[in-house]
């Protein structure tokens, strides 16, 4: 392949990633309003989504793989060492949109990533609410105890 032919590639395979993440950012804030408003149907739906889109990561995992090996090749330089940043400064003035593309993922991915830990903080909230709520019911408030409720 050409280092033409390398850099599109890349480009489409960082606006697939770029997209990816976007759709992971879609599906941790539909699990936060889930989470927040209750709705258990809800987080096994966004939860399904995401799972779906995480299993999409193994594909694009392999052409960033087969893109590095390309690109380690055409640089001589042992694939793993490099880095997107990298790529742009060895391609300079031939490095397209990549520099730019690099930017957008790496702040989409920090959009995730800070929506992820929100979640967390979230769903863990829940669950001491949900579990100090059930030890208030559970008669003597001990642990563990089922509560049954007859109307």
């Amino acid at each position: 392949m050409s280092l033409a032919s390398a850099v599109r590639e890349l480009e489409g395979y960082l606006e697939q990633e770029i997209e990816a993440q976007r759709m992971l950012l879609s599906i941790v804030a539909a699990q936060e309003q889930a989470v927040l408003a209750g709705d258990t149907a809800g987080v096994v739906r966004a939860t399904g989504e995401l799972e779906r889109e995480l299993s999409g990561g193994v594909a694009r995992e392999k052409i960033r793989r087969r893109l590095l090996d390309e690109f380690g090749s055409h640089f001589t330089v042992v694939p793993k060492t490099l880095t997107l940043s990298s790529i742009v400064e060895r391609l300079g003035p031939h490095a397209g949109r990549i520099g730019e593309l690099r930017r957008e993922l790496r702040g989409v991915a920090g959009d995730v990533m800070r929506g992820s830990r929100k979640l967390s903080s979230v769903a863990k909230y829940h669950q001491g609410l949900v579990s100090e709520v059930l030890s208030m019911l559970s008669p003597e408030g001990g642990e563990g105890a089922l509560v049954h409720v007859e109307a």
